[in-house]
């Protein structure tokens, strides 16, 4: 239990440390089920849509934001040569959704074609023309991450006071992922990393005074080797 407890602390304390030297915006890839897609397309989808996080700079998950695909089928024939070729025009829409308030922040599409042998890889063939390095598709994600990082922006005193609710009700990892969230260069960040030490300096306390007491318990006991095994 006690490796436990320290393990969390430690936690908290690399996570206020490692968001003070990095600004990582947070957004959760994802595809829906509900799209009408070719069997094994859709993992294919989720990972362009991670590559699109990932190569523009977006350094972990979010349960705020989301980057999720739509594809619209413009056309779908085969060739008359032997064997068939199949050919897929697609419209890939991708779009970043606030997931609370159910709002499109920002979209974009790209038109795509693919060709192949069957028509699952006539689709994995376009998706794949998807690149996350191209510059329209760099720009969209930078803006993506200014919209974002205005989104926060209006939100840290609802986040702060959300994080310190949770603390209250001895909630510390919950709340310091409400707090990991907000990007650094939120202007009141500095409010933000203080928060987090000052979290992590209260689930320390918590389980310094556990120690102590379970220490205590057994020093009456006369079990003086356990008594130093709570403490250290």
């Amino acid at each position: 239990m006690m490796k436990r407890f320290f393990g969390v602390v430690a936690a908290l304390f690399l996570s206020a440390a490692s968001f003070a030297q990095t600004d990582l915006v947070a957004v959760t890839p994802y595809v829906c089920d509900e799209l009408e897609l070719p069997a094994g397309v859709k993992n294919t989808l989720q990972q362009r849509m991670l590559q699109l996080a990932t190569q523009n700079g977006y350094g972990s998950l979010s349960g705020e934001f989301v980057l999720t695909p739509n594809v619209l089928v413009l056309d779908k024939k085969t060739t008359a040569t032997a064997p068939a070729q199949f050919i897929v025009d697609l419209e890939i829409s991708v779009y970043v959704v606030a997931v609370a308030e159910q709002t499109i922040i920002a979209e974009t599409a790209v038109p795509v074609r693919g060709i192949g042998a069957s028509e699952s890889k006539a689709y994995i063939s376009a998706i794949n023309r998807l690149s996350p390095r191209t510059p329209a598709m760099r720009n969209f994600m930078n803006s993506c991450r200014e919209r974002i990082v205005d989104y926060y922006a209006q939100r840290v005193p609802v986040l702060i006071a959300k994080a310190q609710s949770l603390a209250d009700r001895e909630q510390y990892v919950e709340a310091v992922a409400v707090l990991d969230a907000i990007p650094e260069s939120v202007p009141e960040y500095a409010s933000v990393a203080s928060l987090k030490v000052e979290l992590a300096t209260q689930l320390l306390d918590r389980v310094a005074e556990t120690a102590m007491q379970r220490a205590k318990v057994e020093m009456v006991k006369g079990n003086y080797a356990e008594a130093m095994d709570a403490l250290v």
